[in-house]
């Protein structure tokens, strides 16, 4: 069957046409998602002044069971709300239900322009009960409230310097490259000069893990390590340097 000239044209035209639709279609889902307007310079403008007139926020409750300070959310929203206002700034939140069931606390900083940003967190609670909620969503709130004005409370004891984040790290480093290993259980198999090449290739900067290595081994070179505990040590020493990499100095037992 012969196709005409106009025929193959049209059929263009209306493919053209679906592809406009569907490019439309996702811009307008893609803009239902974003975090701020197409525009913020009012906005940014109102909250560098407002940012100037926050005073220092500090504790005004205790938690009885930690024996910490903290600054409850009543007492940060008191110390905000008149510099927003004066420069004709507003925040809210609210909770939001996504497709999966998962809900989402939605903050957003608007101007009277209509130019506004936000941010979000996900709320997981500890416990599936309703006290749990209620708190998940309060320390959530406070959180996304100081980040999105760019405010910090003073004497905070979470500011510090990532060490919670950094207690797996230091677990690690308290096991050394093996904890587990006994000589007289392994066999004599050693590595071979591929394991043994890689191996050096992740200490060659390292002198100190090496040594550290082959002194939680009992073994005087890196060529007499087990085959058995090849992967073990490999894994470990990797985990030690990516720390170092990252700007930690990290000490081997």
């Amino acid at each position: 069957m012969e196709v005409s000239l106009k025929e193959i044209l049209e059929f263009a035209k209306k493919i053209d046409s679906l592809i406009e639709e569907r490019v439309e279609v996702i811009h307008k889902m893609k803009s239902t998602d974003e975090y701020q307007s197409e525009k913020i310079d009012l906005l940014s403008l109102s909250l560098s002044k407002a940012q100037g007139q926050f005073k220092t926020i500090i504790f005004n409750k205790e938690n009885p069971y930690l024996g910490l300070g903290y600054s409850d959310l009543t007492q940060i929203l008191d110390m905000l709300r008149a510099p927003l206002s004066e420069n004709e700034l507003s925040l809210s939140q609210e909770l939001k239900i996504d497709d999966d069931a998962m809900v989402t606390l939605h903050t957003v900083l608007r101007h009277s322009s209509g130019q506004w940003i936000s941010s979000r967190a996900r709320i997981v609670p500890k416990k599936d009960d309703v006290k749990a909620f209620e708190s998940a969503v309060n320390i959530h709130k406070k959180i996304l409230i100081l980040g999105l004005l760019g405010v910090a409370v003073s004497g905070d004891p979470m500011d510090d310097d990532g060490e919670i984040a950094m207690a797996d790290a230091r677990g690690i480093i308290a096991k050394g490259p093996s904890t587990k290993y006994n000589p007289k259980e392994q066999s004599f198999e050693r590595i071979n000069k591929t394991q043994l090449e890689e191996l050096e290739y992740e200490l060659a900067q390292y002198p100190d893990i090496a040594e550290n290595l082959l002194d939680q081994m009992r073994i005087q070179s890196l060529a007499d390590l087990p085959k058995s505990q090849f992967r073990v040590v490999l894994t470990r020493a990797r985990e030690i340097t990516k720390f170092r990499n990252n700007g930690r100095k990290i000490e081997t037992p």
